[in-house]
């Protein structure tokens, strides 16, 4: 779910609607407008802004001209976008959560602060605090395992070889667009049909993202003998990308990790049995606003956090197994 913060001046990253007829090609609409309800009390929702045209930003794709109000509150929030195709009423509704919090305010969270709360963390650490902490966490987590585990919508640019595999950097959720520089390095959208996604959530797939050429048309392959021509960034991916469950979620020991980083950093009195975790003690200082940590670069490969048990879920989840346990 797409997080945002009070006063963000929405763009192309954030609530967007994607218009496609039924081969799932863009199609254009006379009429998009969007209405915005904040739905922190489900039983009392507040409409934030009144129906209002969308922006168009390409064919088929349109998205909410809208600035956050400053005195939004953190919670669930609802855009519903309506529009017309054929002549034909279409509405849609898209959830969305407003959080508030200083430092990094664009990344989404593995875990919020109400999960740490209802496992025992008193609520003397406030929200906005804990957030920071859980984002700094997250990030840390990503830099071992080389992955994220959220749904990002990325576009990637990658070099042809002149074969029909082209590997990807990050886990496929869902392609969106692929597309071919020609000859002028113009972008030529290529139909998905002729294409094999590795977008399944088993581990090879996870652990080795590609799409592959499975047919043809009148394209650019058909100058290309099937295969993606050689070039640099000449190949443009887009879609969502993340190592995810399947409904597109946090994986469930990647939560588990988080959590058991963030008390013990916390709160050394949530760590396990009572002491201070092995995450703290790697930490050899911390500012006194708590935003920069340095680390014991003594720590061998291989260690991660310093925590075995920890360090045990995160090799699970590492980028071609180069992380390695000794």
């Amino acid at each position: 779910m797409i997080n945002v913060y009070p006063g963000k001046v929405l763009d192309n990253n954030d609530l967007r609607l994607l218009i496609r007829d039924s081969q799932g090609e863009p199609v254009e609409s006379t009429s998009v407008q969007f209405k915005i309800t904040d739905k922190i009390d489900p039983l009392n929702p507040v409409i934030r802004q009144e129906l209002t045209s969308a922006r168009r930003v390409a064919k088929g794709f349109y998205i909410a001209p809208y600035t956050m109000p400053e005195d939004a509150l953190a919670g669930a929030w609802e855009i519903e976008w309506i529009w017309d195709l054929n002549g034909t009423p279409q509405s849609v509704f898209q959830s969305f959560n407003v959080v508030t919090f200083s430092g990094s305010p664009d990344a989404s969270l593995y875990i919020s602060p109400e999960e740490l709360y209802a496992e025992g963390l008193p609520r003397q650490f406030g929200a906005s605090w804990v957030i920071e902490r859980i984002l700094f966490v997250q990030r840390y987590m990503e830099k071992l395992t080389e992955h994220h585990f959220l749904p990002r919508y990325e576009t990637f640019f990658m070099d042809g070889e002149d074969v029909d595999l082209l590997p990807l950097p990050a886990p496929i959720l869902k392609i969106e667009k692929i597309s071919i520089a020609d000859s002028l390095d113009n972008y030529v959208s290529e139909p998905l049909r002729n294409f094999a996604i590795y977008d399944s959530h088993h581990e090879r797939d996870r652990n080795n993202p590609r799409i592959k050429i499975s047919g043809s048309s009148n394209s650019i392959f058909n100058r290309s003998a099937g295969v993606f021509p050689e070039g640099t960034r000449n190949i443009k991916i887009e879609g969502y990308f993340g190592y995810c469950e399947e409904d597109w979620t946090t994986p469930l020991p990647i939560k588990m990790a988080c959590k058991m980083l963030v008390n013990g950093w916390i709160n050394p009195l949530f760590s396990r049995k009572g002491e201070t975790s092995r995450y703290k003690k790697a930490m050899l200082s911390e500012t006194t606003d708590g935003h920069s940590v340095s680390f014991d670069k003594s720590l061998k490969s291989g260690q991660l956090t310093g925590d075995g048990e920890i360090d045990a879920i995160l090799i699970q989840y590492s980028k071609g197994g180069r992380v390695t346990m000794t």
